[in-house]
């Protein structure tokens, strides 16, 4: 039986601000104080970090810290053993985090972990080989692990490194479910207190944030099918309405026009409010790719477990970048026919101004026909003058009932010579009326 030297098991939960409500530690740490699995003692008490040591029921070390990083809070727990111990240890550890976490957090109310990262840590000899190593992990211990698991162990300055399971699955029995990913980590005793220092305790820097912008960045990619979905759906839609417009188009049916240009808005902005998501969700991916990158780049973790998981996060991006790539062509139709749309009001009205326009002209040129003639009649009449004949008295009235109106609507349009030609057309009327007149009664 290989055996392992102060075996720990570390769980990392992450809670999001909003859900927590304060970026303080209180709403968090306050149920693990009052936890009677734990006996814990405030050790380090600061605004960005608060640290609690004690122990289990059963005399189990144990070690409580928190941190606030950005949006999200990082509450570790962990239970370790001292001295030389089997495997076997580690199943003994995790069963009493699991009955602390369970009642820590046991109130409906409580903020839940949006994701848990378990770390199965402990010390092997220095200089031990590889095979010794693989049968810590492949003796029953409950990690999960088959013997071909075990022989892809990553090997990095900080030790032999598996990824031993991945999934939605309950974090404890009280806490619900959420994201959980185990890891295991076996380091040679020659490097215990560097690997301690700089990779494993602190909240800042090492494993914690590397599992952190690693949730982060799977946590967007699981939404990224939904969100894509939605997206395609409201670009499928949009177009399917725009084609059932463009086929049912009818200039003479402007009130159903109408109605079907207001679904398409409508349709538009559901799909622009899609895309906005999926562009805030390729930010996201984005930020914490980089992050992860330059997180691992920091502290020499140049490991294809962990490269393995950045390029799942950058397949991820390139296609939310596809994605967002045909959209921009869906939108840019979608402007086109809106212009094609606009042109088509655009003209609808001005056929319809010139329609109006033709028929104020005729109203017009009524009225002033019979008040050329009326006008005509009572000057000769009350002056002893004879009128001319019926048939030019018409005429020339005729004439200038055309002349003005058109004169009238050709100017507000800035025809100016169609304007001037049919305003010297009504008053030629006006001037052959007093002509005729006179040659009349001489």
């Amino acid at each position: 039986m290989s055996s392992l030297y102060k075996p720990g098991v570390s769980a990392l939960f992450l809670f999001s601000v909003g859900e927590v409500g304060s970026g303080e530690a209180e709403p968090l740490c306050q149920p693990w104080e009052a936890n009677d699995q734990l006996a814990l003692g405030l050790e380090v008490d600061e605004p960005a970090c608060r640290r609690y040591t004690g122990q289990a029921q059963d005399g189990t070390p144990c070690q409580l810290t928190w941190g606030l990083a950005h949006d999200t809070h990082l509450l570790r727990l962990t239970l370790s053993l001292p001295g030389t111990q089997t495997p076997a240890a580690w199943v003994k550890l995790r069963r009493l985090l699991d009955e602390a976490t369970a009642k820590a957090r046991n109130r409906p109310d409580d903020p839940r972990p949006w994701a848990v990262t378990y770390l199965y840590h402990a010390l092997v000899r220095a200089g031990a080989q590889e095979t010794e190593v693989r049968a810590c992990v492949t003796d029953p211990a409950g990690l999960g692990l088959d013997p071909d698991d075990a022989s892809r162990a990553d090997q990095t300055p900080y030790g032999w490194l598996w990824e031993a399971r991945e999934g939605e699955k309950a974090a404890a029995e009280e806490v619900g479910h959420c994201w959980q990913r185990t890891l295991v980590l076996l380091t040679p005793q020659d490097r215990a207190d560097r690997v301690r220092a700089f990779f494993l305790n602190p909240l800042t820097q090492g494993f914690a944030r590397i599992e952190l912008y690693l949730q982060k960045g799977k946590h967007h990619t699981r939404q990224h099918e939904v969100i894509r979905k939605a997206l395609q759906r409201a670009g499928a839609e949009l177009q399917d309405k725009m084609l059932a417009a463009l086929h049912t188009a009818d200039f003479g049916q402007l009130y159903s026009e109408q109605l079907e240009l207001e679904e398409i808005a409508r349709r538009l902005m559901r799909f622009l409010a899609q895309k906005a998501q999926a562009e805030i969700l390729l930010n996201s991916l984005r930020s914490n790719l980089r992050a992860l990158t330059d997180h691992l780049e920091r502290v020499k973790l140049r490991t294809p477990l962990y490269a393995r998981q950045a390029a799942r996060l950058a397949r991820h991006i390139e296609q939310l970048e596809s994605d967002l790539r045909n959209t921009q062509v869906v939108s840019e139709s979608t402007y086109a026919f809106q212009d094609i749309q606009r042109g088509v009001e655009a003209a609808r009205l001005e056929r319809s101004s010139v329609l109006l326009g033709g028929a104020a002209a005729v109203l017009a040129g009524v009225t002033i026909f019979n008040s050329f003639l009326d006008i005509w009649s009572l000057a000769v009449e009350r002056s002893g003058l004879v009128l001319p004949a019926p048939w030019l008295r018409v005429g020339l009235g005729a004439l200038a009932a055309v002349g003005w109106p058109l004169g009238a609507y050709w100017a507000l349009e800035r025809r100016k010579g169609r304007a001037a030609a049919a305003l010297l057309v009504g008053f030629l009327a006006l001037a052959l009326a007093v002509i005729s007149t006179i040659l009349v009664n001489r």
